[in-house]
């Protein structure tokens, strides 16, 4: 307990570096170059793929089908990042399977889903600072992170049946646990050695269904659930804290949104930030509160140091008594009293979808 109060009440007492502070600079710096650079991949990329009937195209059978015509490219190459797909054919292929599953699906923003899966393997090659061959395999996994949650799980709560609309569209004899079985053990194929489909599937919320709790109840318990599978897999702490180092750089749809209120924009920000900062902090560190050996460490920092700075440019108060500590304080409380609950929830997940235990 004493870590998360510690966490809640003194952001400005973490330790950061010169070396992290240039990184938060650059990136908010040129982020909105990084992400427009994405969506002219995209868009390129989608004229090739349109021509496909996605309904005939099984994973495996992919990069064979795709690759001649798939445009390569360098991506902002005066900033020294390059962007797939490289002439790596694991990662080539990735960043087809991201293409093909969330290229007709779009961002809040209206900008195509493809770009915030790409800008996370971004973070991680320039900031990550692991060892070429696991670098590659976090890149993999960012690149596929969102793909059964944004390509078989979407098309299967939204009823849609269309078989042209993603890229494994649900089979509509089997129920959604089984659906996402199938989708795990389909990208599994795509990328054996690593378990693709496993990380796709431990990178995101557990799906319970028939189920009533709370927004705090839900989002404590993925936060125990990335835990108990950042055991299993070392490369969750990275790909999960690039995804969130995104996430907080690219919350424009809400300060650009004209139909909100300066006050509704300001609880959301709160509400987002709060909320992310909790999940970080206690995922990237261990029960005592040092860092977790698996956590990046420049990469915290500079989740740090660009947390800092939006919460100054958007004026966020981090009393006791503001509502960032209150927010903060209820994800906190549902997650230090539910453990044993949890626990049984995400083990019989993991049981349900074939993940180990």
């Amino acid at each position: 307990m004493g870590i998360l109060v510690e966490a809640s009440t003194q952001i400005e007492n973490i330790p950061v570096t010169p070396k992290a502070e240039e990184a938060a600079d650059w990136l908010q710096q040129c982020i909105q170059s990084l992400m427009d650079e994405c969506v002219n991949w995209t868009t390129t990329n989608t004229q090739a793929v349109t021509k496909l009937t996605l309904s005939d195209l099984s994973l495996p059978e992919m990069e064979s089908t795709l690759t001649a015509r798939i445009q390569s490219t360098t991506f902002l190459s005066d900033l020294g990042m390059p962007l797939s797909p490289y002439e790596n054919s694991l990662v080539s292929k990735a960043a087809l399977v991201n293409l093909l599953g969330s290229y007709m699906v779009t961002r809040k923003d209206g900008k195509p889903y493809t770009t915030h899966p790409m800008v996370a393997a971004m973070i991680i090659d320039r900031f990550s600072q692991l060892p070429p061959e696991k670098q590659q395999t976090a890149h993999i996994l960012a690149l596929v992170h969102d793909f059964i949650e944004e390509d078989t799980l979407r098309l299967y709560l939204e009823g849609n049946t269309d078989p042209t609309a993603g890229c494994i569209t649900p089979d509509w004899n089997l129920s959604l646990i089984q659906n996402l079985k199938r989708a795990k053990e389909m990208l599994n194929t795509v990328f054996p050695d690593i378990k693709a489909g496993d990380a796709a599937l431990e990178l995101m919320e557990p799906i319970i269904e028939n189920e009533t709790v709370s927004n705090e109840y839900k989002h404590a318990r993925f936060v125990y659930w990335l835990q108990l599978r950042a055991e299993k897999d070392p490369f969750i702490r990275t790909v999960k804290l690039a995804d969130k180092i995104h996430y907080i750089l690219d919350l424009d749809y809400i300060t650009k949104d004209e139909e909100l209120t300066d006050i509704e924009k300001a609880e959301k920000l709160t509400s987002r930030l709060a909320k992310t900062y909790f999940s970080m902090y206690t995922l990237m560190h261990t029960p005592d509160g040092e860092l977790h050996p698996d956590t990046p460490e420049l990469m915290w920092k500079t989740f740090v140091c660009i947390l800092k700075d939006l919460l100054a440019t958007f004026k966020i108060e981090r009393s006791e008594d503001s509502d960032f500590a209150k927010t903060f304080e209820k994800y906190k409380a549902a997650y230090l009293q539910n453990h044993s609950t949890f626990y049984t929830e995400c083990t019989n997940y993991a049981l349900e979808v074939d993940l180990t235990i």
